[in-house]
């Protein structure tokens, strides 16, 4: 019987997810695996766990429903990833465009000794796919607008109906708090359903309103895709945030181009910017203590919530 294992990242939904997808139609047993690592499991704070923990439950819930479980380890992906995929023929799972996910996803590749399938699925077009006429990556906005509209969506799986294995590991940990949003692909879809998309150009820039989608959240921990996004928004007056999701693509793009920008300035010009570095300022800039009664009151709703208004952010 063929089996293929499904290493889930950044993508924690079952629709409109290729690697799920592929997974499930070239295989007639899945085993769906989520890796939590403690480098990015330290580093996070209360709410980024909780709302995680919160959408491996939907996960598990929706894989349950389909007679399987999620299979959650802890450690690091490099070592846990390699011994899993051994009893399987091909292992799946959706790229990133980060360095650290990059270096983490070679090694892995490496350590195994069977087939990969990658795809793209939180992005709209994988990187490479929309490029200047000479085939090189654009480093300004509104030409990688222009040609990421018109660029047709490579084609991703259709989901096929594959056994899923009941084995959920070492489990999902309890961290003791509730999310700050309703989690899963039914909290995504929800959030997209009540979004005034029509209303967003005029209220975007008032963080004393909610003229926003709230879906920041759900395209960092996938549990909606931005083809998803679209595709609901398509019959609606939706340009001004098919624009913000082709942002998202455009950095997306670049760093997969350039991977050292993640620590280095892609235009060589601000190298020599002297920054200021005071540490009482900085811990004051943390609580919501500067005295800037804007600034305060988005590092306080930060600190509570988890989120903070993009052009609070800006500021």
């Amino acid at each position: 019987m063929s089996s293929g294992l499904v290493w889930f990242r950044k993508d924690r939904r079952l629709t409109d997810n290729p690697a799920w997808a592929a997974a499930t139609s070239d295989n007639e047993a899945v085993v769906t695996l989520f890796v939590i690592d403690p480098r990015l499991w330290d580093a996070a704070r209360p709410h980024r766990r909780a709302q995680l923990v919160a959408n491996l439950q939907a996960l598990d819930r929706q894989l349950d429903s389909r007679g399987g479980r999620l299979k959650v380890e802890f450690g690091d992906p490099a070592l846990i990833v390699p011994v899993a995929a051994e009893s399987h023929q091909t292992v799946y799972w959706n790229a990133d465009v980060s360095p650290f996910a990059r270096r983490r996803d070679e090694l892995v590749r490496e350590r195994i000794g069977v087939e990969v399938g990658t795809f793209y699925g939180s992005l709209v077009h994988a990187p490479g796919a929309v490029v200047t006429d000479g085939g090189e990556p654009y480093r300004v906005f509104t030409p990688f607008w222009r040609k990421w509209s018109a660029t047709e969506w490579q084609p991703w799986p259709e989901a096929g109906n594959a056994t899923i294995e009941r084995d959920s590991g070492r489990g999902i940990p309890d961290v003791g708090i509730e999310p700050i949003l309703e989690p899963g692909e039914e909290g995504a879809l929800d959030r997209l359903r009540a979004f005034d998309v029509e209303s967003y150009e005029e209220t975007r820039d008032r963080p004393d309103m909610a003229g926003t989608s709230m879906l920041s959240v759900d395209l960092k921990f996938g549990t909606i895709s931005p083809r998803t996004i679209i595709t609901v928004l398509r019959e609606q007056r939706s340009e001004p945030f098919v624009r913000q999701l082709a942002w998202r693509d455009f950095y997306a793009h670049l760093l997969a181009a350039f991977p050292g920008m993640a620590t280095a300035n892609l235009r060589s010009e601000y190298d020599g910017i002297n920054w200021r570095n005071d540490p009482g300022d900085f811990e004051a800039w943390k609580a919501g203590n500067t005295g800037y009664p804007l600034v305060d009151a988005g590092m306080r709703q930060l600190l509570q919530t988890g989120w903070m208004h993009n052009r609070v952010r800006m500021i």
